[in-house]
């Protein structure tokens, strides 16, 4: 984001916790049906739920591993400006891990864009994307622990809406 204020960080806190936490309850459901146990799903909707997991997948891949993004894109990099951030996070406009290019490469063209590579080239299976999940999971706890204490307490309140509501349902 070109010039990111504080009300910007603090604004961005509740789609943040949007991400997080669906990008962890579609990861523990893809787990869940892959080791066997069960599921709170239908069968017929693995693959809604497999779909659900790649886009916030996708978009934290971009959040945490971009440098730069259009004028009114939020990213990691953006908090730099809280104090402690970087020592406690680290740099999160660094070169990201290998695998990084490859999965959000996948992602572009199969899921965001219809282009050739959908029915021209193999096309990976789940395993693929999800055996990221424990590494994703982890940068997002370095992440939330890098927060200012306001921040962090406004992250787990909204984290928490997505828990009761959900709770609520079943």
């Amino acid at each position: 984001m070109e010039d990111p204020k504080y009300e910007d960080l603090i604004g961005s806190i509740k789609h943040l916790a949007f991400e997080f936490y669906h990008f962890g309850l579609y990861g523990h459901l893809i787990e869940n049906a892959t080791n066997g146990r069960n599921s709170i799903y239908h069968v017929y909707l693995f693959q809604a739920v497999g779909y659900e997991f790649l886009i916030h997948l996708r978009a934290l891949l971009d959040f945490f591993y971009k440098s730069k993004g259009a004028k009114d894109d939020i990213l990691a990099a953006d908090f730099r400006a809280l104090p402690e951030f970087i020592s406690s996070f680290g740099e999160p406009w660094r070169k990201p891990p290998e695998w990084v290019n490859g999965v959000k490469t996948q992602l572009n063209k199969r899921l965001a864009h219809i282009t050739s590579p959908r029915w021209k080239e193999h096309q990976p299976g789940m395993a693929y994307y999800h055996g990221h999940f424990s590494e994703v999971s982890e940068v997002i706890s370095l992440f939330r622990a890098a927060l200012t204490p306001e921040l962090q307490r406004e992250l787990e309140t909204e984290m928490g809406r997505f828990t009761s509501r959900d709770a609520a349902r079943l």
